[in-house]
Order: structure tokens, then C-alpha cells, then sequence
């Protein structure tokens, strides 16, 4: 990668979001768009993030039996519902809204984030209240995940920062040394052969903090006041996308928390193994999405244009799915105890369900920017009821294999309400003003 990263003191539209940009010509250009429009620290990122998953859950299912795998599972689960819950909708508004020096964004974020605070609160106070009652163990998981949700919902307003702002050192020190940092705290805890799920979740807990001193060292630096008008509309918009949000969190986690409630820690612990590498596939999507959605929103909606971004996206998981396919089986083969062998039967079913799954995130991301925060909501919110009735229906009985099959439907039901959505306000102007500071 040759391009530079923006100086942290300059103004920056998005990387590839530059108002009337041409639209994209032909699906071989769409698919250089989606590999190539994203400034090198975004890619940086993703390929350090994805090393980082990858190894840390072959290294903890190296020295966990699928039982401990699955306890960890749980609790990363738990605290990214309890992050979606504390950001309340306003990461993909406040991209599509806001374009500013890091400083300002890091601030206005910081702002964003304070009533999300409570739900850290409700969680400290629910894990005293389980030690009281003796429950030590479980306390003290219940307070590491919400130590670590607090942290995390600051490494998700970093990144919304960085892609609001072309700001690279402080999302460096985010997404990047503190992926390193965990990769090689996991590399110490192998060695050390720990298998205590509590020790791996205070590690992950420890490095988010990272996010927090940046976004607040970063938010001390601004020369103005937050735009209280600006951010009130943010906030409202947010607000409107809490069920999608939720939705789509219900489809990505559901899985990994009814199934040891339905089957057993064991089922989790064979089945994340899986789903942790073949997730991966779809974040570049996501990144991608994210980073355009004020291009699509100055762009007049088009049929043609919109099928041919979601072919492009489900192209581009399906390879990257494949190839994670192959690494993953190899893996669990040759790296992993015999009694996660049978999560190689997962590969293909979650493998397919990771493509449709992109494909509803570029959906997603054009009624976002269309203004159709009610309809991304009701997408969700289809996507999420027909998964969970097949969780609850198919898990039972077929343990892991009846989660990946429910996610690969629920994903494809999302996959065709988008579809319908899309199609609603194929002629439909965008509903969100600009709203840029520092330009």
C-alpha cells in the first residue's frame, strides 16, 4: 500500500465519499472499489484484526476443552450485546453526518457515548449483587464482560471516529497495536497453558481501555463545543436504528447464547470455533459499507446499481469465505484436540450463511443513506424472528449444526426483506441533511 494516511490535525471527507463522485461502472470496478477505495489503515486493520481473531481462537481452543470454549464464547457474546445496547444506533448516522478533524469527532463521540454509561452501571451493579449472593465465579465473569463492553463500545467510536475523520494514529493505536498486544497476550496464555475463561476475558477487557484513553486524550484537544444541534439529530437517527441494531445483533449472537441454554457449553464451544473464522469473511464488507455510506447518500438510488453492489459484496465473501474454509479445517485438523473435530461439519453451512450475510450489509448501508431508518429496522427485525424460532426449533435436537442452519436462513429471510425494502424506495430521495464541521 503506497497512499499515505491523512495527518491527524487535517479535515478529511471519507476515503472514497467525495460528494458527486462518478458512480461505480461495471462489476470489475465496483469490485477494485471494494478492495481498494479505503485509505491503508482501514485495511491495516482488518487484516491485523482478522489475524488476531484467528489466532487467539485457535490458541484458546488449543488450551480449553469445548466446554471452557464455549464459557468464554458466552461471555464475549454477552458483552458485545451489552456494546450495541451502549452505542444506541448512532455509529452509521454519525458517519453519514458528520466529517471533521479527530479531535472535534473524538469529542462529539465521547458525548454520544455518555448515556450508554448506564448500562455498564446496571451490569457492575448485577455482578455485586451475584457475588453477595455467593456466586463468585459468575460474578466475576458478569463484571470482566462488563469491563469489557464499557471498553469496547470506545474501540467502535474510534473507528467511527477514523472513518469520519481520516485520523490514522489514534486508530492505529486501536485497531492495530492493541490487535498485536492481544495476539501476543494469547500467545502467553497458551504457553502458560491457562484455561481459565475469566483470565482470557480480563485480557480482552485490559486492552480496550486502550480506545477509552485515546477518544478522551483525542476529544481534549478540540478548540469548539460540540454541535449540540448536529448531534441531537445523530442521536434521533440512532435511535430509529436501535431495533435494527438489536436485529442484527440478534442474528449474529443469538446462536451463541441459546446454545448452551439449549444444548450445551460444549455445542458453543465447537461451534464458535467455526464461526469465529468464517465471520471474517464478511468484515471487509462491512468496512467497505461503513466508510460509504455519504457517497451512496449523494447518489441517486438505481436498481441496476444496487444489484451490482450486492453481487459484489457476496463475490468478494464467498472467496474469502473459501479460503477461510480451507485454513480453518486444516487447523482443527492438525492444531486443535480430536474433540473439536466434528466443528468441521459447520464450514460449509456458516461459510454460506457469512456471504448472504454481507450481501444484507450493503442492503443495509443503501437504505441507511437513503434515510430509511424505519425500514432497516423492520429488516432486521424479520431476519432476527426467523433465526431465533429455527434456534429454538432446530438447536435442541441438532446442537451446533441446527445454529448454523438457522443463521444461514435467517440470514437469506434478511437477505429478501432487504431485497423488498430496496426495491420500496428504489425513487426515493435521500432524508439526511449534511451536516459537516471543519470544511
Amino acid at each position: 500500500m503506497t497512499s499515505s494516511p491523512p495527518s491527524e490535525g487535517s479535515a478529511r471527507a471519507l476515503p472514497g465519499a467525495v460528494p458527486g463522485a462518478a458512480p461505480d461502472r461495471g462489476p470489475v470496478r465496483t469490485a477494485r472499489t471494494v478492495l481498494t477505495s479505503r485509505t491503508s489503515g482501514l485495511l491495516v486493520a482488518q487484516v491485523v484484526a482478522a489475524a488476531a481473531a484467528f489466532g487467539i481462537n485457535l490458541m484458546a481452543a488449543r488450551v480449553m476443552d469445548p466446554d471452557g470454549r464455549g464459557v468464554l464464547a458466552l461471555a464475549l457474546q454477552v458483552s458485545y450485546i451489552a456494546t450495541t445496547a451502549a452505542l444506541l444506533g448512532i455509529e452509521a448516522p454519525y458517519v453519514a453526518r458528520r466529517a471533521a478533524p479527530f479531535p472535534v469527532v473524538a469529542r462529539e463521540l465521547t458525548s454520544l457515548l455518555r448515556p450508554g454509561y448506564w448500562f455498564t452501571g446496571l451490569a457492575v451493579a448485577a455482578a455485586v449483587v451475584l457475588y453477595l449472593g455467593g456466586r463468585t465465579g459468575l460474578a466475576t465473569t458478569v463484571l470482566l464482560a462488563s469491563v469489557y463492553a464499557f471498553g469496547n463500545t470506545h474501540v467502535r467510536a474510534v473507528r467511527t471516529a477514523y472513518i469520519a475523520s481520516g485520523a490514522f494514529r489514534p486508530f492505529a493505536a486501536t485497531a492495530v497495536v492493541s490487535q498485536l498486544a492481544l495476539l501476543a497476550a494469547g500467545a502467553v496464555l497458551l504457553v502458560l497453558e491457562v484455561a481459565d475463561p475469566n483470565v482470557w476475558i480480563a485480557v480482552y477487557a485490559l486492552l480496550s481501555m486502550v480506545a477509552l484513553v485515546v477518544l478522551r486524550t483525542g476529544g481534549r484537544r478540540a478548540g469548539t463545543t460540540p454541535d449540540r444541534a448536529a448531534l441531537t439529530a445523530v442521536r434521533r437517527q440512532g435511535l430509529r436504528l436501535v431495533p435494527a441494531s438489536f436485529g442484527n445483533t440478534a442474528m449474529l449472537r443469538s446462536d451463541r447464547l441459546l446454545l448452551p441454554a439449549l444444548a450445551s457449553a460444549s455445542e458453543l464451544g465447537l461451534y464458535v470455533v467455526v464461526a469465529t473464522a468464517t465471520e471474517i469473511a464478511g468484515w471487509p464488507v462491512k468496512q467497505w459499507v461503513d466508510a460509504s455510506l455519504r457517497r451512496w447518500r449523494d447518489q441517486p438510488a438505481r436498481t441496476r446499481g444496487t444489484l451490482r453492489l450486492v453481487a459484489t459484496a457476496a463475490a468478494l465473501a464467498l472467496g474469502l469465505s473459501a479460503v477461510l474454509a480451507g485454513v480453518t479445517y486444516a487447523a482443527v485438523t492438525y492444531l486443535l484436540p480430536e474433540a473439536y473435530h466434528p466443528s468441521r461439519a459447520l464450514l460449509l453451512p456458516l461459510g454460506a450463511a457469512t456471504v448472504v450475510y454481507a450481501a444484507t450489509r450493503v442492503q443495509q448501508g443503501l437504505l441507511v443513506a437513503r434515510g430509511e431508518a424505519g425500514r432497516v429496522s423492520a429488516v432486521e427485525l424479520a431476519g432476527m424472528a426467523v433465526s431465533v424460532v429455527l434456534y429454538v426449533v432446530l438447536i435442541p435436537g441438532w446442537g451446533a449444526m441446527g445454529a448454523a442452519v438457522g443463521s444461514l436462513v435467517g440470514y437469506s429471510a434478511c437477505l429478501a426483506a432487504g431485497a423488498v425494502a430496496l426495491r420500496q424506495t428504489r425513487h426515493a430521495g435521500p432524508e439526511l441533511k449534511r451536516v459537516e464541521t471543519g470544511t
